[in-house]
């Protein structure tokens, strides 16, 4: 019960942290969007349409939902997987042609890095072991599947691309098509990765606790 609330405590300062770098960075990209002519319910759309925005998103909605669909394991699992894949990818594919400053660094730094950070730690910390099954990785897949077609759909019908490794007009269909198979690969590893540790987790955990029982027992025995 202890470490629950702990957990929850966490969680909560966690969806803060996403709740504050999506705030700052709203702030920051609404005035950019008007200076370009855009209408604010355009850049609304413009702004909920990027993924690390909506990995952040499913973070706060996850810690702080009063909702028990929202403690699921796989439902945990699915938020660490995409929220890590922000990281992952603005690591290697977008930290060397973006350098933001100023504020635009500190949202930058809390949806790109520190809540990626906080949330793999707090699933490593308070998840529930061996829950996870070799299925969820596949099934984990639906919704990145889901936002790039809706990404490609929507840069063929507006000629704004949401990202460089996205856009076919530079890049072609086939390059961007080859992007997003290593980024589908990725996730698999990523998702693979984390069921084997749970899994993991969860044999040592029942190690232990026979250890614990046998020790008792020997005590008993000895009393």
């Amino acid at each position: 019960m202890h470490l629950e609330r702990r957990s929850k405590r966490v969680g909560a300062a966690i969806a803060l942290l996403a709740l504050t770098g999506l705030g700052l960075r709203f702030g920051l990209f609404l005035p950019q969007a008007w200076s370009l002519g855009l209408s604010t319910w355009t850049a609304v759309g413009n702004f909920h349409s990027f993924f690390s925005v909506l990995a952040n998103l499913m973070v706060a909605v996850a810690f702080m939902a009063p909702f028990p669909y929202f403690r699921r394991a796989r439902v945990r699992g699915a938020v660490t997987l995409y929220i890590a894949l922000v990281a992952v990818t603005y690591e290697l594919l977008l930290r060397r042609v973006w350098h933001p400053t100023g504020a635009e660094f500190i949202a930058s730094f809390l949806l790109h890095d520190a809540v990626p950070i906080a949330v793999v730690t707090h699933w490593l910390l308070f998840r529930e072991r061996g829950v996870l099954r070799w299925s969820h990785p596949i099934a984990w897949l639906g919704f990145p599947l889901a936002y790039l077609a809706y990404a490609l759909l929507r840069g063929h019908l507006t000629g704004w691309w949401l990202y460089p490794f996205m856009d076919v007009s530079v890049l072609g269909y086939a390059r961007v098509g080859l992007n997003a198979s290593l980024l589908i690969t990725l996730l698999l590893l990523l998702g693979s990765l984390m069921v084997a540790w749970d899994r993991r987790g969860a044999r040592q955990s029942s190690k232990d606790e026979a250890l614990e029982g046998g020790e008792s027992f020997t005590a008993l025995s000895q009393a």
